[in-house]
């Protein structure tokens, strides 16, 4: 009887890697225009394969270095194991509080982390910023609208609304990333009350949202992965 050839820790990565080919991407940027993987695209595939393969994956979070860590362990050899290490940035929500500011640090840093292990390229970012230094090295025409012609003559006024206007993009971005922290049957009311939200207005959407998804993280269980409705945002 022909023996069973036991498999090392870079076989079973290599049968994982093959089994998350093709995962969609759920997450949306509206600003940049480009789609992303978030958590709950990748680990509902990865940890079924995981366990597959007989593979062990946690995490560990160093406040002292700012290192986080990938650990991934070979169930049938615990001796052997690979691991990912990358700088632990911190995430800096206006308006959020210092633990809301933690756990999306944490999530953003498990989702690099996983992606960097098993390979799974998101290059829609690249191209999307790739595309938007063409558009700004492109000549500008010789021909210029009436349109055109009226902006350049009041420059003054265009200069004012411009800080205005960026302030009321992060806002947005922020209200965003609170809304994604909520269950996908709530995200489209908070989503359509943004839509032409002014500066005043945004602000006092983002203190609804903090307390809001305070009381929301304190019902969900722990490890439960956050879904994100699939919408036109802003």
């Amino acid at each position: 009887m022909a023996e069973t050839k036991t498999r090392n820790i870079y076989e079973k990565m290599a049968a994982v890697k093959t089994k998350l080919l093709g995962i969609k991407k759920g997450g949306k940027n509206d600003f940049s225009h480009y789609s992303y993987f978030e958590l709950g695209d990748i680990l509902p595939v990865l940890t079924p394969a995981l366990q597959e393969e007989r593979l062990y994956m946690h995490t560990q979070f160093s406040a002292t270095e700012q290192i986080a860590k990938l650990v991934i362990v070979d169930i049938d050899n615990t001796e052997s194991k690979i691991e990912f290490e990358i700088r632990f940035a911190e995430c800096n929500l206006k308006g959020a509080h210092e633990i809301q500011n933690l756990g999306a640090a944490q999530t953003y840093t498990r989702r690099y982390l996983i992606m960097t292990a098993f390979d799974i390229a998101e290059a829609d970012i690249v191209d999307a910023g790739a595309e938007k230094d063409d558009k700004k090295t492109e000549p500008k025409k010789d021909k210029q609208t009436s349109a055109q012609k009226s902006q350049q003559e009041t420059p003054l006024k265009k200069e004012t609304e411009k800080p205005e206007a960026e302030e009321i993009t992060k806002l947005k971005a922020n209200a965003w990333e609170l809304i994604k922290m909520l269950p996908g049957d709530q995200q489209t009311t908070w989503v359509n009350s943004c839509k032409g939200a002014n500066k005043e207005a945004l602000k006092q959407i983002i203190n609804d949202l903090l307390k809001l998804t305070q009381e929301v993280s304190e019902q969900t269980p722990q490890g439960e992965p956050a879904k994100t409705a699939e919408m036109e945002i802003f």
